[in-house]
Parts: C-alpha cells; sequence; structure tokens
C-alpha cells in the first residue's frame, strides 16, 4: 500500500491476472522503484514486504515499533496519531 500511495501505480501491474499473480510472487526487484523514491522508503518497503514473514520489518524484537523507529518516519509526528 504504501509503495502504491507514493508511486501512484501498483508495483506489479500487468494487463492480466495470472501476470499479476506471478509478479506477486516473485516480489520486488530493484528496478521497480521509481528514481524519486530515496533509499529510506525503499528499504521500508522492501522490510515491510519480505518473502518470509519472519524477517519482515515488524516481526523483529521491537514488533510494531520497528516502523515507528525506521528513518523514513523520523519526522512523522507519532503521538499525535494515537
Amino acid at each position: 500500500m504504501l509503495f502504491i500511495m507514493m508511486a501512484g501505480r501498483s508495483p506489479f501491474d500487468a494487463e492480466d491476472v495470472m501476470h499479476i499473480y506471478r509478479n506477486i510472487v516473485k516480489g520486488f526487484k530493484r528496478e521497480i522503484f521509481p528514481e524519486s523514491f530515496g533509499q529510506d522508503l525503499i528499504e521500508l518497503i522492501q522490510g515491510l514486504c519480505r518473502k518470509k514473514p519472519e524477517r519482515r520489518l515488524p516481526m523483529g524484537p521491537g514488533g510494531a515499533g520497528n516502523i515507528q523507529a525506521h528513518p523514513w518516519f523520523q519526522d512523522y509526528p507519532w503521538d499525535a496519531v494515537s
């Protein structure tokens, strides 16, 4: 969802459903990220979308706090959300 909100498109777009499915199964490749994406955003998206669930960003010792602590969110007012 973060990729779609920032890029305005899905990283898995294709003309038919089976091709979309294949793109999802293959996962992200470096070249699909728009040039406008900074390294922090790319690392955040990759961290959230790892193939192995146990390797995803919120699954580490810090839990969901790992997302809040990520550099891409450094200026986000988390206190205002709660």
